[in-house]
């Protein structure tokens, strides 16, 4: 399927509704947990470990929807199938997710730069499920190397996305918080918008290692 296809694809749109909805949901009650925890220590350890790991567990649920049209596919093994071979698939995958969200700021230059984040987490998660796929298919050989094009795309796509987000967010949040008379709305927009517009540069990863399914 090329990406024009799977765009239009039901299976997908469908993923992508559920996604958009849950993570505008979850970032509410997000935020609202946050401001019950009245303790400088638990919020720190709610910010840092408890909504990092919630967001994890919401790319993982926007992937495993958009599987598999999402490797550009409607001819793969369920996915009952991948995780029968190992009970703990689906920890390795949130484990992977989250680990990359606290290990990130540690990395020189990439790790100072936040429109980073989603999609390296979405690379990371995609790349550890094709891995189990290709296992089922039988391909001995498997590169995850998008190419140099579709590389440099991804990280066009990541940096305007992560600004268009500010952007939005900015805008939309001053008019909730004089509609509602509420501080902070900015915050949730950016939140919720980040993690949708940055699915398109988990797609072009997605579709170019499916491309070796063929």
């Amino acid at each position: 399927m090329s990406l024009s296809q799977v765009l239009v694809n039901g299976h997908f749109l469908f993923a992508c509704l559920v996604y958009a909805v849950t993570v505008i949901i979850a970032v509410f009650f997000l935020e609202r947990i946050h401001n019950a925890l009245n303790h400088a220590f638990l919020q720190w350890a709610w910010d840092h470990v408890g909504i990092p790991l919630a967001r994890a567990g919401l790319l993982i649920l926007f992937i495993l929807l958009a599987y598999p049209v999402l490797f550009g596919t409607q001819t793969a093994p369920p996915l009952q199938t991948l995780f029968a071979a190992d009970a703990m698939r689906v920890n390795h995958l949130l484990n992977l997710v989250f680990l990359i969200t606290l290990l990130l700021p540690l990395i020189p230059v990439i790790g100072t730069r936040p429109a980073w984040v989603v999609p390296l987490q979405g690379i990371a998660a995609c790349a550890l499920l094709f891995s189990w796929l290709a296992t089922e298919q039988g391909l001995e050989k498997v590169s995850y190397w998008p190419g140099g094009n579709t590389l440099m795309l991804i990280a066009v796509i990541a940096i305007a996305t992560y600004w268009l987000a500010i952007y939005l967010s900015r805008q939309v949040g001053q008019h909730l918080d004089t509609a509602f008379e509420v501080k902070g709305a900015s915050i949730l927009v950016f939140e919720a918008t980040v993690l949708v517009f940055q699915t398109p540069a988990l797609l072009l990863f997605s579709l170019a290692l499916g491309r070796q399914l063929a």
